[in-house]
């Protein structure tokens, strides 16, 4: 019972489940076929067809292994390499096994080609025997276990309850799963049934062509009814129509950066209802994730948020661990990185004004020491998107705005603009001082912006308080050009990650980058109307190894292609003894 009672408080990560990797019944019993022809002297492989099987037999084995991760002793050996560790995702490794597995498969098909199809078959020997009797007994353990698991479902719901499923849904998850091992013994079934008849010799010869017809609509069948879950069908034009929301962002998107979680990298968003009224509240959110992987990309609309960062640059992890509050009395730490960071939009439950953020801490306005500096802007709801009925998943949801609505865009008076003139600044000696700087609450990134040491200023700031205007004139991705009106020397700051990739001209000349606030980066301007443009570069030697790869790749292509034609062979799988050249199958 208390077991039962702690699975049901299950609170640790989320199931991931049906991840669309499947090859198809045939196709794997095809790929072992290969395999253990491989091994017989007498089989329908030459020696050097054995030696490339056995390759991709090693290659799907290692691949697989993989692709169980941390579950597995060889991944953790691997896990210590360089840079292997940079691993995001180990079950993709499984694209290598069934790469693997379908030249498996094409081998599997040319040996019974080759030996059951062909020509009349030869005679029905001991290994065909084993063969058949296997996969007969495969069959008949995969029909016993249907059984089992059709008498087991109370069980099996029971489990169910307790694996952090969605309430309400075990049983229907438990049918699902008999229903799937039932399609899973039918096709089986077939495959073995098949496969028995060609090797009995059912068709030989010009009948051979009815038996590719067999296994071509058994594997459109069973791929295909697999498939169709995972089929999904929008229109494009609805998906990435423009509503209030998105066209509001997107006109001069480099001022509206926003923001629906308390951290970037954390996993506490700032939307979820408690109370929800409609049966779409709670999917505030996850419309807003929706849209930082389709919408925002397609308008180029900034957020501070990061969907996907299998390898973090350690700026970025510096800087979200300096920022990352530990405790409900640091949820201030939140308002100060979107004041760095110039993020001036955030998506919320509306409640969070004046509600607290989290158990014990302050509300959104009380991570400001102001107490006004976050502002409702638009009401929204959540509502099924164009030409959607009963909406299935996040992307067939959208949002509206509603003079009621439970959710609100916020904007955030008191953070940076997108570009400043400073006529002071200040100079930290390494990233752990510019980082504890920037945390203080004693610190005023409004009048004061930090300065790396390696990237040095020209001049000494000054008590100046007005240093002056700068707009931005032309804004793209990779190309920015502002016009600075400087009352004095002043550190001109680019509230944009800082890269050394990044070049700045001013009046023409380049000039020197400055990597500023620890993330951003800026440039210094003497005092006068000046116009600075920053460009990114990006470095050529990725290119050019890249170049130089595919190269080497087509050379040694061609090599291998004239050596084998002058030595009469062909690249193709191999026949060893060909009785009749005219029917002899190339897979």
């Amino acid at each position: 019972r208390q077991a039962d009672e702690a699975m049901r408080s299950f609170g640790g990560y989320r199931r991931h489940i049906g991840s669309g990797d499947y090859a198809g019944l045939l196709v794997m019993i095809l790929a072992a076929f290969a395999a253990v022809n491989s091994f017989r002297k007498s089989g329908p492989f030459s020696e050097r067809e054995r030696r490339f099987v056995w390759f991709w037999i090693g290659a799907a084995l290692f691949s697989l292994i993989l692709a169980y991760g941390r579950h597995a002793f060889l991944y953790r050996f691997l896990f210590e390499l360089p840079y292997f560790s940079t691993t995001r995702n180990p079950i993709k490794f499984l694209h290598a096994f069934f790469v693997s597995v379908a030249i498996l498969n094409a081998y599997g098909a040319e040996a019974l080609w080759r030996n059951y199809l062909r020509a009349p078959v030869r005679a029905f020997g001991e290994f065909e025997k084993r063969w058949i009797y296997f996969w007969i007994g495969a069959v008949v353990v995969a029909v016993f276990g249907l059984f089992v698991l059709v008498s087991k479902k109370e069980e099996l719901v029971h489990y169910l309850t307790l694996s952090g499923v969605v309430p309400g849904t075990e049983s229907q998850l438990a049918s699902f799963c008999i229903a799937e091992t039932m399609w899973f013994v039918v096709f089986l079934t077939a495959s073995v049934a098949l496969m028995a008849l060609i090797i009995r010799g059912m068709w030989t010869g010009k009948q051979a062509k009815w038996a590719l017809v067999a296994m071509g609509v058994l594997l459109l069948c069973d791929v295909g009814r697999a498939d169709r879950y995972w089929l999904k069908y929008y229109n494009y034009k609805e998906k990435y129509a423009l509503n209030p929301v998105l066209d509001f962002l997107h006109q001069e998107p480099y001022e509206k950066k926003s923001t629906a979680k308390l951290m970037p990298f954390g996993h506490y968003d700032i939307s979820a209802c408690p109370a929800p009224r409609t049966p779409y509240d709670n999917n505030f959110y996850a419309v807003c994730n929706e849209w930082l992987q389709n919408q925002f990309p397609y308008y180029n609309i900034q957020a501070l948020d990061i969907v996907q960062a299998p390898r973090t640059a350690e700026m970025d992890n510096n800087m979200a661990s300096t920022f990352t509050p530990r405790t409900a009395a640091e949820l201030p730490l939140c308002a100060r990185l979107w004041q760095l960071t110039n993020t001036r939009y955030i998506f919320c439950w509306t409640g969070f004004l004046t509600r607290p953020l989290y158990q014990g801490g302050p509300s959104l306005q009380g991570l400001d020491p102001s107490g006004t500096a976050f502002q409702v802007r638009t009401r929204l709801n959540v509502i099924p998107g164009p030409g959607v009925t009963v909406p299935t998943t996040s992307a067939d949801l959208t949002m509206e705005v509603a003079e009621n609505g439970e959710f609100a865009l916020v904007e955030y008076t008191n953070t940076l603009p997108r570009v400043k003139l400073y006529a002071n600044w200040q100079t930290n000696d390494g990233a752990e001082s510019t980082l504890a700087t920037l945390k203080s609450p004693t610190f005023d990134p409004q009048k004061v912006v930090l300065v790396a040491k390696d990237t040095p200023v020209a001049a000494k700031p000054t008590d100046a308080a007005d240093a002056g205007t700068v707009k931005i004139q032309d804004y793209h991705p990779k190309y920015i050009k502002m016009q600075a009106n400087a009352n004095v020397g002043s550190v001109l700051l680019l509230n944009e990650h800082w890269s050394p990739n990044w070049r700045v001209w001013v009046d023409n000349k380049e000039s020197t980058l400055l990597q500023c606030n620890y993330l951003m980066k800026g440039v210094y301007v003497d005092k006068g109307q000046h116009t600075v443009e920053f460009k990114y570069h990006l470095p050529q030697g990725s290119l050019y190894v890249t170049l130089a790869g595919w190269g080497i790749a087509i050379l040694v292509g061609g090599f291998v292609i004239v050596t084998n034609r002058r030595n009469g062979q062909s690249p193709s799988i191999e026949d060893p003894a060909p009785k009749d050249k005219s029917t002899t199958a190339k897979v």
